[in-house]
């Protein structure tokens, strides 16, 4: 009998796979019906009923392919349901009105789960049927398992500049007194993202959070790879989330049962670093728009490539755009986003997030960034030159990439958990993706850094199979599962 757990989606139960069936144990009562959703090299998707031993048998009519012993559970999930998906995840309904998990039974879910990394990118090590996506930059986690002290790490786990704009020194007032919206902020913003109205946000991830409650719940496409925090902000506003296999929303935009109501697109996206056409998106965007669908754009990674961004068309009927100040500026501690949208929606997240979103020293800090106007010329260039000398360093160690940004690289490949811990082990951080196996790369700074990860790279490839790999499994349930779930 082999254990495969189960994700953070609503409706889940714990359970084990034998011959052609599933065991659901105590937690799956009888007389309901169950979807799972199981991968290995391809994905299998079937429906099951469940019986009053808590056993999953298949309904043959409705197996779209193999049932594959000891593949990994990715999906399972009870139906479906309007009520918030993480409010009522720990809820199990058979056939009746759903209960909730007592205190106990929640205990014996969180340890079960021992094998599954998660659905969607950054879903790594879920410790509870609530808990949010992981992300990069987890360096004093590394530290610890890895021995080595944070100073001496070179973490190039995040698509963040590692050359940041210069901040100079802040006046005094600006720690005490309230932040001010006449401050000049959204007028550098407007000039520097060429459209009016910008709403600031204490980072994209705010509006990420707050925008899929605007709607009734619906059926709402995101990648199938990319930035977690979007299926799950949609899934825990109620909404039935469909995984787009690269991103592609087209098929699903025409009249049927099975059409989306709203489109999220990460233009580029990351990790894979796919590009979506201005041409591409505003059709999508009109087809939604015509039923009242929204299309919403994360340009987080946008900056260098302006050309690419539908900004110039912010503020259509149904079109929201999300902007990152961070990644490009090299301050993601600033916590700085930004919103473009028609004003009945700016208003309604205005209204969602309150007074003093952002801090007054961020505001700032902010302003004066985004007037630089030299800086980014500088910084777009060398950003473009670094971005090809790291793939060029990548592919000389036989790590062809499959995408990337002026930011970061995407490298799928088979040896994935190896590489990302033979680096490690070397005091180097990187991204690792179960789901395809594939390593992100952020930018090294300083020649020294750029030396160091080439040295590391070529010992790993000396060094073939890495004795390191006897250390993969303290890490293996750590990895960030894009695909079939920064």
């Amino acid at each position: 009998m082999i254990d495969v757990s189960s994700t953070l989606l609503p409706r889940v139960v714990h359970a084990r796979a034998f011959g052609d069936g599933i065991d659901c144990g105590d937690d799956c009562a009888g007389g309901g019906v169950c979807a799972i959703r199981m991968t290995e090299d391809l994905a299998v998707e079937a429906r099951f009923t469940t019986n009053d031993s808590h056993t999953c048998q298949p309904d043959t009519a409705a197996v779209n392919g193999p049932l594959l012993q000891g593949a990994r559970l990715i999906r399972f999930e009870r139906g479906r349901s309007s009520r918030s998906p993480c409010r009522d995840a720990g809820r199990m309904g058979g056939g009746g009105p759903p209960q909730a998990l007592s205190g106990r039974r929640r205990l014996r879910h969180a340890r079960r789960r021992d094998t599954l990394a998660g659905f969607y990118p950054e879903e790594a090590e879920p410790l509870d049927l609530l808990a949010p996506p992981e992300h990069g930059g987890r360096l004093r986690q590394a530290a610890e398992r890895f021995g080595i002290p944070l100073t001496d790490w070179l973490d190039l786990s995040t698509g963040i500049n590692p050359r940041a704009w210069p901040v100079p020194a802040l006046p005094a007032s600006l720690w005490s007194r309230l932040p001010e919206t006449d401050d000049g902020l959204e007028r550098a913003a407007s000039d520097y993202y060429g459209a009016s109205e910008p709403l600031p946000l204490a980072g994209s991830q705010a509006a990420i959070q707050l925008i899929p409650k605007l709607r009734p719940p619906g059926r709402v496409g995101v990648p199938e790879v990319g930035y977690a925090e979007h299926a799950h902000a949609w899934r825990c506003a109620g909404h039935e989330v469909v995984p787009l296999p690269d991103g592609d929303a087209a098929p699903w935009l025409d009249v049927g049962p099975e059409r989306l109501d709203c489109v999220v697109v990460i233009n580029p996206n990351n990790p894979t670093g796919r590009r979506w056409s201005p041409e591409t998106l505003l059709d999508w965007h009109a087809r939604l728009a015509a039923r009242g669908g929204w299309l919403v754009v994360d340009e987080a990674f946008m900056d260098a490539t302006p050309e690419s961004s539908v900004m110039p068309h912010a503020g259509r009927p149904g079109l929201i755009l999300l902007r990152s100040f961070g990644k490009f500026f090299g301050l993601a501690g600033a916590r700085v986003g930004f919103l473009f949208a028609e004003a009945q929606i700016r208003r309604r997240v205005a209204h969602g997030l309150g007074p003093w979103t952002l801090t007054g020293p961020s505001r700032w800090v902010a302003a004066r960034a985004l007037e630089d106007t030299a800086w980014y010329a500088q910084t777009a260039a060398r950003l473009a030159r670094d971005s090809e000398r790291l793939a060029a360093l990548l592919r000389d160690q036989g790590l062809t990439p499959s995408g990337g940004t002026s930011l970061f690289q995407w490298v799928e490949t088979i040896h994935a958990e190896r590489i990302y811990v033979g680096l490690a082990a070397r005091g180097i951080l990187i991204r690792l993706f179960a789901h395809p196996k594939s390593l992100r790369f952020g930018l090294p700074g300083e020649d020294g850094e750029w030396q160091r990860l080439a040295k590391a790279l070529a010992s790993l490839s000396e060094q073939g199979e890495s004795t390191q790999v006897q250390a993969s499994a303290a890490w293996s349930a750590h990895a960030d599962s894009p695909a079939p779930r920064p």
